[in-house]
């Protein structure tokens, strides 16, 4: 597990309508920002569109998908999250 992928598994609240984004980038930042020890980035957002030039492979839930756009949101209420009582969410 890559220090972004296990950031992301340690943050959220299921509760907020936000779906938190692990963003990874090869060159080593975010819109040509870099951080230290890290090429990736965690944002929260309810819709994204992401459309490039060339066929780019997205990671979503285990799947992988080829295509030149992708549409993502959120859509409220769709999905019943079950936690135990002593989870604590990350508050950003």
């Amino acid at each position: 597990m890559t220090e972004g992928q296990d950031s992301l598994r340690n943050s959220g609240d299921p509760m907020d309508g936000m779906l938190d984004t692990l963003i990874m980038n090869r060159a080593g930042g975010l819109l040509g920002l870099t951080k230290r020890n890290s090429g990736s980035s965690i944002i929260p957002l309810r819709r994204m569109n992401i459309k490039s030039e060339e066929p780019i492979e997205v990671v979503a839930d285990g799947s992988k998908f080829t295509n030149d756009t992708f549409n993502i949101e959120v859509v409220p209420d769709c999905l019943k999250v079950i936690t135990g009582r002593e989870r604590i969410f990350a508050q950003i």
